[in-house]
């Protein structure tokens, strides 16, 4: 299976953190409201405002679909500080509500990466800590809490610390594992549809040469024994004949060629073959026009493969290149030592493929030829040959750059 690479800050989408915000704002009006029922005396006009703000600021947030991380790192850190200056006028530390900077840091540990995180629990440890020096605070400029309600106010600043950081590594570190598991079950899934793929390839491959068999061996007696007997009465019709005849010849072997192919790629025996000699096999079933305009490049050294089925894959990568480069362009088959693998590569000098083709390109019998002239099978078999052994395909490819595919497979030896 191919390495994981675990995005540190996935997209994620922006409706939760719209309805929680609402929520909080609702809430915050409530509050106020209750608060002047009950006779308290609170500083109605700039509570009101960060009220309206934050529900401004939400109207325009709720417009959009999803953000990446910076994005929903700058809400999350607006709310801090609007959340901040809602402490400072209704209580500062001594404000019960001074718990929901643990939301905010425990937010951002589910869906941001720690990256993103950890700026959040220090900027909410800075405001937090900030509310103490307040006039009126424990650390400001008088003395309105003393004896143990001041030590509890400071051991609950200190508990958030430390909270608040342990939370932090912890959420994270969950978080990326189950980012992890669902890489993994993404990529098994694929791998299994790749199985199907294989599977019901087989299944028609092999239908396709048993009720299409008959009827071509037939076509072919029946035009051998036309081209015998016009010979000598029409030559051009018995050339038709002969025509026939090569046509049906070369649908049995595609025929033959699909159902091998098609063809568990675990029914062949790995062995050690020199990585020149795989090149050379390549070049040789190739065309003789084609063979000139082939350029290789290969490494020393062995590689334990499936022989035959290497040869047949890079084969019809090298034949796909040929395909898309023009009449008189040439291809490159190279093959690189990295290590413990060899990395097979094909260039062309074609007209590249867009987004919506290179998404596809891996699909059996998706192709971008005439008809007649591909079956969509290349990119397709060599991933499944890339999964067999551990290894992996990769298409670089663009409109009018051209297209260079990559067969790594492990098993290199000096």
């Amino acid at each position: 299976m191919n390495d994981i690479t675990v995005p540190a800050a996935p997209s994620v989408g922006l409706s939760w953190l719209v309805r929680w915000r609402w929520l909080v704002g609702a809430s915050s009006g409530v509050a106020i409201a209750a608060a002047q029922l009950m006779g308290w005396t609170v500083q109605l006009a700039p509570l009101l405002g960060l009220t309206s703000l934050l529900l401004v600021s939400n109207v325009a947030l709720s417009r959009r679909q999803a953000a990446r991380a910076p994005s929903v790192f700058a809400v999350l850190a607006f709310d801090t500080l609007l959340l901040t200056a809602f402490l400072a006028l209704s209580g500062g530390p001594a404000n019960p509500f001074s718990i929901l900077y643990m939301v905010q840091t425990t937010l951002a540990a589910v869906v941001l990466g720690s990256r993103w995180t950890w700026p959040i629990v220090g900027l909410s440890v800075v405001c937090f800590g900030g509310l103490f020096l307040l006039p009126g605070e424990p650390m400001g400029g008088h003395q309105g809490h003393h004896g143990h309600y001041s030590q509890h106010l400071y051991g609950m600043f200190a508990a958030f610390a430390v909270t608040a950081a342990a939370i932090t590594y912890l959420v994270t570190r969950i978080a990326r594992a189950l980012r992890v598991r669902e890489t993994q079950l993404a990529e098994v899934r694929e791998l299994a549809a790749r199985a199907e793929h294989m599977a019901a390839l087989t299944t028609l491959a092999a239908g396709a040469a048993h009720e299409l068999g008959t009827p071509l061996g037939t076509i072919a007696i029946a035009a051998s024994e036309l081209a015998h007997a016009a010979e000598a009465v029409d030559p051009a019709l018995a050339e038709d004949a002969r025509l026939i005849r090569e046509e049906v010849a070369r649908c049995r072997r595609i025929l033959d060629q699909m159902n091998t192919e098609a063809a568990d790629v675990g029914g062949e025996t790995l062995s050690v073959v020199e990585v020149a000699n795989l090149l050379e096999q390549v070049v040789a079933i190739q065309p003789e026009g084609r063979r000139e305009r082939l350029r290789l490049e290969a490494t020393s050294g062995t590689v334990e493969v499936p022989r035959e089925r290497t040869v047949r894959v890079l084969s019809d990568l090298v034949d796909n290149a040929f395909d898309a480069s023009p009449e008189d362009g040439e291809v490159s088959l190279s093959a690189l030592r990295e290590g413990h693998t060899v990395r097979f590569v094909v260039e062309d000098g074609g007209s590249g493929m867009d987004e919506v083709v290179l998404r596809r390109a891996r699909e059996p019998f998706f192709t971008t030829k005439a008809a007649g002239e591909g079956m969509g099978l290349g990119l397709f078999l060599a991933q499944a040959l890339a999964d067999r052994l551990g290894g992996r395909l990769e298409i670089d490819s663009s409109p009018g750059g051209g297209t260079t595919t990559s067969l790594h497979l492990p098993g290199a030896t000096s």
